[in-house]
């Protein structure tokens, strides 16, 4: 079993998935961590480079918008919880294999997440469907 993370570590993981420009991911992710570490915020984070094709998908994806973008962020700790819950939800039985099973299985995710994830509302453009 791993420790729980430290209230204070961040840790940023940089990715370079593009050729069209030399990109120091070192260099990038270290400023990351240090505008974590400024704000005083605790966490890890990916810093993925991706070329103009690729982000125009991305945002297609998950904006629904058109064409590349200069950036996008996911809070992958909200992602990451939502596929807890489902996946245990499943375990004890739950499925969402027609309308209204699948309409039940996401209120009972939001009612646990709002319970035991955000102790309180879902953070502002949590979204549980996803293209």
């Amino acid at each position: 079993m791993s420790e729980p993370p430290s209230p204070t570590r961040r840790r940023v993981v940089g990715a370079d998935e593009q050729d069209v420009v030399t990109v120091d991911v070192a260099r990038w992710s270290a400023l990351a961590e240090a505008v974590l570490a400024d704000a005083q915020r605790a966490g890890e984070l990916t810093l993925t480079f991706v070329d103009g094709n690729e982000m125009a998908a991305l945002n297609a994806e998950h904006m629904g918008a058109a064409g590349p973008t200069d950036v996008l962020s996911f809070p992958l700790d909200d992602e990451l919880a939502l596929l807890v819950v489902h996946g245990v939800l499943h375990v004890l039985g739950h499925d969402h294999v027609d309308a209204a099973d699948a309409t039940a299985m996401r209120e009972r995710e939001r009612a646990l997440l709002r319970a035991h994830h955000w102790h309180g509302a879902a953070p502002i453009g949590f979204r549980q469907e996803h293209a």
